[in-house]
């Protein structure tokens, strides 16, 4: 039974990596349609890096409609799960002086408080 959840939880994972590698892949490639497609696919499982990467395909607007909202709120969905990059990239723009609410007026979804300001 135990050798059977391993697998199931090996086999789960792999998933997700499967849809950010060929996300990853896609953009490289300029194919911007493809790689949201992917990444939102891994964002529907709770995979951290592809919450990351379609992140950052809304802060510069790739193949979607530049959202900086929506990016905050993926940069923090993966932050929270111990994506690095995510942590660093709200880190900066904390100590910028960016905060959730100044960037968006759209109520937050499954986040429990905005980022902590800058002093």
């Amino acid at each position: 039974m135990k050798l059977a959840g391993a697998i199931l939880l090996v086999g789960i994972s792999s998933f997700a990596w499967a849809d950010t590698a060929a996300g990853i892949k896609a953009l490289d490639s300029r194919d911007y349609a493809t790689a949201v497609r992917e990444f939102q696919t891994g964002v529907d499982r709770g995979d951290a890096d592809a919450e990351f990467s379609l992140g950052l395909m809304y802060a510069r607007g790739l193949g979607v409609e530049k959202d900086i909202a929506e990016a905050w709120r993926l940069f923090q969905l993966a932050a929270a799960q111990g994506n690095a990059q995510a942590q660093f990239r709200l880190g900066v723009r904390s100590a910028e002086g960016w905060e959730y609410s100044r960037i968006s007026s759209r109520p937050r979804t499954g986040i429990s408080s905005p980022p902590i300001r800058a002093t």
